[in-house]
């Protein structure tokens, strides 16, 4: 695993999801008018853009500081920058999509497609609890320790959510 483009890769989840939260923020706080529902939902895909951004950041710090010193497992190295990976395509065009949104003339809240803010919702909750794992794993200095942990019924179901997650988002067609 290249740990200097994983701390990069966070770095950029990081900026991303602040910058996208902000954006939100503004809309909302410029007075939009429209149905409260479809508020109240971009109000809580900010704060959940705000969560995901602590986890990232959470993640690198462990990442910086464990750095030169941890010994890994190789499952743990190939979950790393897969997860970030998918994490950094997945919502560059979730921020992509909602900049694009957000920035048309009037942009009016009926526009808003309460079945992609719901899959955004659930890319930053998957991908958060991915972060979280991996964060205590990293805390976790016996490789078969790692790997049992990775290995459990219950680690697979939530790489898995979050494969699917990403994936959600990749192939939608349906945007904001």
């Amino acid at each position: 695993m290249d740990t200097l483009l994983a701390t990069q890769t966070c770095w950029i989840l990081s900026s991303r999801a602040a910058s996208t939260a902000a954006v939100i923020d503004g809309w909302l706080a410029g007075g939009s008018a429209g149905r409260d529902g479809a508020l109240e939902k971009l109000a809580f895909l900010s704060t959940k853009l705000q969560g995901f951004r602590q986890h990232v950041d959470l993640l690198h710090e462990c990442l910086v500081e464990i750095a030169p010193s941890f010994t890994m497992s190789g499952k743990l190295a190939d979950i790393i920058p897969r997860h970030l990976g998918q994490s950094d395509v997945a919502t560059t065009i979730m921020s992509e999509q909602l900049l694009k949104w957000a920035r048309q003339p009037a942009t009016p809240t009926q526009t808003i497609n309460l079945a992609t803010v719901a899959q955004c919702e659930e890319l930053l909750v998957a991908t958060s609890r991915v972060f979280i794992f991996i964060t205590q794993l990293l805390a976790i200095h016996d490789v078969e320790d790692q790997c049992s942990r990775i290995d459990a019924s219950e680690a697979q179901k939530l790489l898995a959510r979050a494969d699917a997650a990403c994936q959600s988002v990749w192939t939608s067609k349906v945007i904001f």
